[in-house]
């Protein structure tokens, strides 16, 4: 199971800002395993994310799913939360 790994997410694409660090974490066990993570670390608005794998072993990852929740901002609006 996938347990080393961050939460990373970008303004535009190039700079990565990690929002969360899973060590060791064991909540995605199992098959088709899910969980729910709170981001409280998240100060500005954000165009992409990613799963960023930390892990030394190597293994496949397949994502059938990725929900974020939050407010959507426009274009126009300031990248100050």
């Amino acid at each position: 199971p996938l347990r080393d790994w961050e939460l990373q997410a970008s303004v535009d694409g190039k700079e990565w800002d990690t929002l969360r660090v899973h060590t060791q974490d064991s909540a995605l066990k199992g098959e088709y395993g899910t969980h729910s993570w709170e981001i409280t670390s998240a100060k500005k608005a954000y165009r992409y994310f990613r799963v960023f794998v930390t892990a030394k072993a190597a293994f496949q990852l397949s994502i059938g799913g990725f929900e974020l929740y939050g407010e959507l901002r426009s274009d126009t609006d300031t990248n100050e939360a």
